[in-house]
């Protein structure tokens, strides 16, 4: 009779789980995991940090802040990054476009100061006066007037200024030159491992 019973419950339990295996084998097939290219999470950094007035010249400068960041981390820096669905439920296809030319033109392409790469604070908009400061010695003091004038200024005093940059590429100023204004005696070099601690 135990034997029965056991039997039994046996054939039950299966007739559980075979439906349930077939149903999670179902969930799952029609998942698609994505690999992501190093170039693709660095369109994706910029979208993160993506407004509609910022000219390609000012993607640039935010492109070589952004990798420079992640190499100096050594890419494990806890990154903001928005995909590239999401950005699309915002913005045209054309921003997303506009995006990835500026990284394209600017890929590979590092920050560095006295031969190693050089970590960037940066924001949208600071107070107006950008400070010197002694963790970043190639941050350079300045006034960003355009900043003081803007309805979105923070108190930040150390860093670029993305609202300064792209009022000067939107003056004709490329990234480098629009870059110049808040950082000293770097330089803009293809990325090498060794160049990474700076």
């Amino acid at each position: 009779m135990k034997k029965k019973v056991i039997g039994l419950l046996f054939i039950l339990s299966l007739m559980l789980v075979i439906p349930m295996l077939f149903a999670i084998n179902k969930d799952f097939s029609n998942i698609e995991l994505k690999h992501y290219t190093e170039q693709e999470t660095v369109v994706e950094m910029v979208c993160a940090d993506y407004m509609e007035e910022y000219t390609e010249e000012t993607l640039k400068a935010l492109t070589l802040i952004r990798y420079s960041n992640y190499k100096h981390g050594n890419n494990k820096e806890n990154i903001k990054l928005i995909s590239e669905k999401d950005f699309l439920k915002k913005y045209s296809k054309s921003h997303l476009k506009k995006i990835k030319n500026a990284v394209n033109s600017t890929y590979k392409k590092v920050i560095t100061y006295k031969g190693k790469i050089a970590k960037i604070p940066y924001f949208y908009c600071g107070n107006g006066h950008i400070n010197s400061n002694k963790k970043y010695p190639y941050i350079r003091e300045c006034a960003c007037p355009w900043d003081a004038v803007n309805d979105k200024r923070t108190d930040k005093t150390v860093g670029v200024s993305l609202n300064t940059i792209n009022y000067l590429t939107k003056q004709g100023n490329d990234c480098k030159e629009a870059l110049g204004r808040f950082l000293d005696n770097v330089e803009i070099t293809e990325y090498s491992s060794k160049k990474r601690e700076g």
